[in-house]
């Protein structure tokens, strides 16, 4: 009979391997998803709207009080509502928008 330490530290490794594959898969689903929305004929921005506004509430955090006329550029930038009313429109600028967010 095995000793408890081996598998106890076999058992830790299989869950960590699990773990990996796991993310792995919901990472790839949710990419593979994405870009299925993107390439639909209209196009479906939804998924892309919500990572758009969770990127702009990430960017607005890693700001400093005094850093206003960055802020005010973000809030422009990625307004929500109107990136909204041009995908809705198909007038969303997607490869201008990502240049934004990128830079």
């Amino acid at each position: 009979m095995a000793p408890k330490g081996i598998l106890g530290a076999f058992s830790t490794a299989m869950n960590l391997i699990l773990e990996g594959k796991v993310k792995e898969t919901v990472h790839n689903a949710f990419w593979d998803h994405l870009k299925e929305q993107l390439s639909a004929t209209p196009p479906d921005f939804s998924c892309a709207l919500e990572l758009l506004k969770e990127i702009k509430e990430i960017l607005l955090s890693l700001l400093l009080p005094r850093q206003n006329r960055l802020r005010i550029e973000i809030e422009e930038a990625l307004d929500m509502d109107l990136l909204k009313q041009e995908a809705e429109h198909g007038a969303l600028k997607v490869l201008s928008l990502s240049k934004y967010v990128l830079n």
